[in-house]
């Protein structure tokens, strides 16, 4: 499991290295202060890998405890840098630190029972910290797709 970060990056100081990163491609900001800047913005995005695992685990345990199945396993993604960095160059007004998927944790769960089973009991637990009520069912050719955010 991953430690918590070495480095703290506040807010502001992550924001400041996502304006570093839009001026060096617009020609207004140095090379030098460009990889500083993307060091901030690595140690920034570290620092959710502690909190994301604690979170993956907690989802994993919620989902055994209500599926009783353990081969239904939530995976853990971060954003890849050049991913971040182009993001931060689509939209120019974007904040790294309001940069909603820097991370996540998903979990396929076999049908949309399950889905809102496991979604009660993770906001039982975790109440208003359990995300937002956007719920969508996609059906792409043979394949359905149920998530939650």
């Amino acid at each position: 499991m991953p430690r918590p970060p070495a480095a703290i990056v506040s807010n502001s100081a992550a924001d400041r290295a996502g304006e570093t990163v839009r001026r060096f491609f617009r020609g207004e900001a140095s090379r030098v202060d460009a990889v500083r800047a993307v060091v901030v913005i690595g140690d920034y995005r570290e620092m959710h890998a502690y909190p994301m695992t604690k979170v993956t685990v907690g989802v994993r345990s919620m989902i055994r405890t209500t599926t009783r199945d353990d081969s239904l396993r939530p995976g853990q993604r971060f954003k890849r840098m050049d991913r971040i960095v182009g993001k931060l160059q689509r939209f120019p007004r974007m904040r790294l630190s309001q940069m909603e998927d820097i991370g996540g944790c998903r979990a396929v769960l076999p049908d949309l029972e399950t889905v809102y089973a496991v979604l009660a009991r993770i906001r039982r637990r975790w109440g208003h910290r359990a995300g937002s009520s956007t719920t969508s069912t996609r059906r792409r050719m043979t394949v359905s797709r149920r998530s939650h955010h």
